[in-house]
């Protein structure tokens, strides 16, 4: 855990320094990730995102807590959750608008993403532009989502 800490600490200091225009290359492997989790996330199947995108020890850093899920069932219960509020403010879907940030080392990685939610209208459910952080962590040869950093609100 101190590592992770570590890292995300590094990162985001490092991250201050980066050009806002410059093109993040995020190499294919994290790059499959995130599509199949970006859809998923639109068609709010937490079975597909438990199973196959989250590890199933993970942590959410939020603003004033911190969240931590040890086990799959607490995972998708977390996920249900989330679905369920997203559902009440007439969510839609998602669509990723760019990358911020990456780095990867070995079975290890850091992504900063930023992303668009949609109502079921196709209007821009506010605020437009949100941003969110990733670590990723190797399980079973596969690299899932360890951590999520939200830095807007996830369900509203």
């Amino acid at each position: 855990m101190k590592r992770l800490v570590l890292l995300i600490a590094s990162t985001i200091i490092s991250t201050c320094s980066t050009e806002e225009n410059k093109t993040v290359i995020v190499d294919k492997e994290i790059e499959d990730v995130f599509k199949r989790y970006v859809q998923y996330w639109s068609d709010s199947n937490y079975d597909k995102i438990t199973e196959e995108v989250y590890a199933s020890t993970m942590a959410v850093y939020l603003q004033d807590s911190t969240i931590i899920l040890n086990s799959k069932v607490e995972v998708k219960n977390y996920l249900i959750s989330t679905f369920d509020e997203l559902e009440r403010n007439n969510y839609g879907f998602s669509k990723r608008n760019k990358w911020n940030y990456f780095r990867k080392e070995k079975n290890i990685a850091y992504i900063e993403m930023h992303y668009t939610r949609f109502l079921k209208d196709s209007s821009v459910m506010p605020p437009k532009d949100r941003y969110s952080a990733y670590v990723l962590t190797k399980e079973e040869d596969k690299f899932k989502i360890s951590a999520l950093i939200p830095f807007t609100s996830v369900a509203k």
